[in-house]
């Protein structure tokens, strides 16, 4: 099998799995357990620069820390989302939450596009969507599909 058809194989299998199966439950979702690891670090975050930056050092060698890159593109998108009055939060994960009001139709109507957004109901967050953060050209992308959608649905 060529790398090309393997690539769709695997991207239509990740589309059905996320189309089909449930988002698990907070309890047991890895992307919560990510948030209360870092909400937990940073508690515990030591005040005098020295032991301030070895801790640094140590979380970011232990993969919690968020890359500048990827901060400044969910600034961008948080940024991009407000002017056409979707509005996005930024909590301290790789992604955002946006209130849409119908999640389910903009996660439908998104995916159409080609852009994968969350629909959050199943997290306790009905008419939320989560906005995965992206380089900046896949954001321009995510951002126009939603405004578009958001400005057509309104």
């Amino acid at each position: 099998m060529n790398a090309p058809t393997q690539n769709i194989l695997v991207l239509t299998l990740a589309v059905a799995i996320d189309v089909f199966l449930p988002d698990l439950p907070n309890s047991i979702h890895p992307v919560a357990w990510t948030g209360r690891a870092v909400r937990s670090l940073k508690r515990l975050a030591p005040a005098r620069p020295s032991p301030a930056l070895l801790y640094g050092a140590v979380s970011v060698l232990g993969g919690v820390g968020v890359s500048p890159v990827v901060a400044e593109s969910k600034r961008c998108l948080c940024r991009e989302l407000e002017a056409p009055g979707i509005g996005a939060n930024s909590p301290a994960a790789n992604y955002s939450l946006a209130k849409v009001g119908r999640a389910a139709n903009m996660r439908t109507a998104n995916m159409r596009r080609g852009v994968a957004v969350r629909d959050c109901t199943s997290f306790g967050l009905p008419g939320h969507i989560r906005i995965p953060i992206r380089r900046r050209e896949e954001g321009e992308k995510l951002v126009g599909a939603l405004r578009e959608e958001w400005s057509g649905g309104r």
